[in-house]
């Protein structure tokens, strides 16, 4: 293996994957009620694959808006309130930092527009020479297929090269069957996830 892909939110940076913090977040809106929640849940979630495919995300305030009894602040951004909200993934970043010299670093995520430079902004993830293949710029998603082709054109090798580290099992499938190495990333268990991930890279003979 000579290059990892790394997913960002819940991979590298913990973000509301596992947590009740997309509950809390809808409740400072003044969702409450339980029939609201499970409809709010179902528009963002669908509107989630129009945003990582390049659809800014706050357009997602005005369809609130509409649909329910919430009035936004005029300068609120809801890809900063997530943000905000994110934390590090201390034990990831101490990996990277370690093997940052031996083998070759990407990012390959689905992302909002412009979340990205958040999360940079606010050092949540380790600030070096990344390859990234961002969904909102590549105009596609995973799990599409055509993501993780472009993915391989960005760099000089493909198949059992690449190493691509996940938590969404549903986006290892298909860089699997094009031969890749591919770790599963249990995000609700960072610290184990990150042990185990240590076995990938010779950890012990850095």
């Amino acid at each position: 293996m000579k290059f990892a892909y790394f997913d960002i939110g819940g991979v590298l940076i913990k973000d509301f994957s596992g947590t009740s913090s997309w509950d809390l977040l809808t409740e400072e809106w003044g969702i409450i009620k339980k029939e609201d929640k499970k409809k709010i849940d179902i528009m963002f979630h669908n509107f989630a694959k129009e945003a990582d495919s390049g659809r800014s995300v706050e357009d997602f305030l005005l369809l609130a808006e509409k649909n329910f009894e919430i009035k936004f602040p005029k300068n609120y951004s809801i890809n900063k309130d997530f943000v905000d909200r994110f934390c590090k993934n201390e034990g990831i970043g101490e990996i990277i930092n370690n093997i940052k010299n031996k083998y070759q670093l990407g990012l390959l995520t689905n992302m909002y527009p412009e979340m990205l430079d958040l999360i940079r902004k606010n050092n949540l993830i380790p600030n070096i020479g990344w390859i990234v293949v961002d969904s909102s710029i590549e105009k596609c998603r995973k799990p599409d297929k055509k993501i993780y082709e472009i993915a391989e054109k960005k760099l000089g090798f493909k198949g059992k090269d690449i190493l691509f580290v996940d938590n969404r099992i549903e986006n290892l499938e298909i860089p699997k069957k094009m031969g890749w190495q591919t770790y599963w990333f249990d995000s609700s268990d960072y610290e184990k996830s990150n042990q185990k991930l240590k076995l990938f890279f010779d950890y012990d003979k850095l």
